[in-house]
């Protein structure tokens, strides 16, 4: 995925713009090390992936320059038995998503379970940390449970979708469904 993304990255933009760090556990002393700070520091779809994540995120929150915008992307636990019932149509993974038995996190075939992201904690660590939330988003409100995968590759029907998830975002009771959560952070001066 590391890999992918940095060939993402080279193709629209130059490589001195950003950097990629890879890290092991513990990560938050791998971020303590790393002495750079950075105008935007973003983990999507990683803090479920770490032991320590209250830690972990305030210690990537460091990274960020005074004024800087931290940007956080979790799985929100609301949302995947939702998801489970619409995509999968299977009443006992329903049911075990409804009894918490975890998230289902990795690349299909390769699953593995982890507790969900307590999202409170994480904000909570942050602001401790000397940062504004400044947004709270939804994410894939309504694609997650499109099940057409044919359609998607339709003339204009990213550009309608994308707006119509936009439109969804910061409205609460979207939010409380979306799959995934948005967090954003500006660093205090």
């Amino acid at each position: 995925m590391v890999a992918v993304a940095t060939d993402a990255l080279r193709g629209v933009t130059s490589a001195r713009s950003w950097e990629s760090l890879v890290l092991h556990e513990p990560a938050e002393a791998a971020l303590g090390e790393h002495a750079e700070f950075y105008d935007v520091v973003t983990a999507h779809n990683v803090l479920e992936y770490v032991a320590n994540r209250t830690g972990f995120a305030r210690a990537l929150a460091g990274r960020s320059r005074p004024g800087g915008i931290v940007s956080l992307v979790v799985a929100n636990p609301v949302a995947v038995p939702l998801t489970t019932a619409v995509r999968t149509q299977d009443p006992r993974a329903l049911l075990g998503d409804l009894r918490g038995e975890g998230l289902r996190l990795g690349m299909p075939g390769k699953h593995v379970a982890a507790p969900p992201v307590d999202t409170t904690a994480v904000v909570d660590e942050i602001v401790a940390a000397g940062f504004t939330p400044v947004g709270f988003y939804g994410i894939r409100v309504f694609n997650e449970v499109m099940t057409d995968e044919h359609r998607k590759h339709e003339p204009g029907w990213l550009t309608d979708m994308v707006e119509a998830e936009l439109l969804a975002a910061e409205r609460e009771e979207y939010r409380a469904i979306a799959r995934h959560h948005h967090l954003v952070f500006r660093r205090e001066g």
